[in-house]
């Protein structure tokens, strides 16, 4: 009985997910990497903040294989997670992505395996990493780096472009 309970509860959670993440328009994922996408958008209802905001990211993750587990690595505090890179370019077109020497190496984290069609959720607070105080629209890619255990390799997944409006 506990095994079926626990296969009933794993199936909802994982419905649950897909549910979330079916809002977002296939245009609104990245390219298919290596049979992986990752997609990012703007936490809240508008495409905005005002100036020195908190700008949040809600990055979704997706296995789009049939037979593939992937690994995605995750530090307790995400912002720490050296996985991650950035292009970041400023209303006033500066690329502002060398930013990225102020995150700090997590040393406690760990893999969260993805099995195929599995699409996972996290929040990412971007203004640990970046000031948005210029008025104006921000243009922001993500990349991540995931492990592959059927290859042995890791490779870099990019998300769509966002952009994001700053005002008074």
């Amino acid at each position: 009985m506990k095994k079926y309970l626990y296969s009933f509860a794993m199936f909802t959670v994982l419905t649950v997910c897909q549910a979330f993440a079916d809002h977002l328009k296939t245009n609104e994922w990245g390219a298919v990497t290596n049979n992986f996408q990752m997609s990012i958008n703007f936490k809240g209802e508008k495409n905005g903040i005002k100036t020195n905001q908190p700008l949040c990211l809600l990055i979704y993750y997706k296995n789009v294989s049939t037979n593939q587990t992937f690994r995605v690595y995750r530090a307790n505090a995400i912002e720490c997670d050296p996985g991650y890179s950035f292009v970041v370019i400023s209303p006033s077109g500066k690329d502002i992505s060398s930013n990225t020497e102020k995150i700090t190496p997590s040393e406690s984290g760990g893999f969260v395996s993805m099995v195929p069609n599995q699409i996972i959720e996290c929040e990412f607070n971007l203004s640990r990493l970046y000031k948005f105080d210029e008025i104006g629209t921000y243009n922001i890619i993500v990349k991540k780096a995931i492990w592959s255990p059927k290859s042995q390799k890791v490779f870099t997944v990019i998300s769509n472009p966002l952009n994001v409006v700053v005002s008074n």
